[in-house]
């Protein structure tokens, strides 16, 4: 195999290898959401409901932000030759 297309599926993989906690965690957020909703009129205020969406998109940012910037760096440096 030569080594630029050896280059490519090792960058391809890295790639998949970061978006899969990306979509794992976003999906597990919505579920979160949905499952808060479930309550919303017997417990939660909408103020509470609102908190809540707001800790789960700071917990998504916390989790995403550094994988994206891996994607960004691995990205830089797979167009490197």
């Amino acid at each position: 195999m030569e080594p630029r297309r050896r280059k490519r599926i090792i960058v391809g993989l890295i790639f998949l290898l970061l978006w899969l906690p990306i979509l794992l965690v976003a999906r597990h957020s919505v579920e979160e959401i949905h499952y808060l909703k479930t309550f919303l009129p017997a417990r939660m205020t909408a103020a509470e409901a609102e908190d809540a969406a707001i800790i789960e998109l700071i917990k998504v940012a916390f989790i995403v932000l550094p994988l994206v910037i891996a994607m960004i760096f691995v990205w830089k440096i797979s167009r490197e030759d």
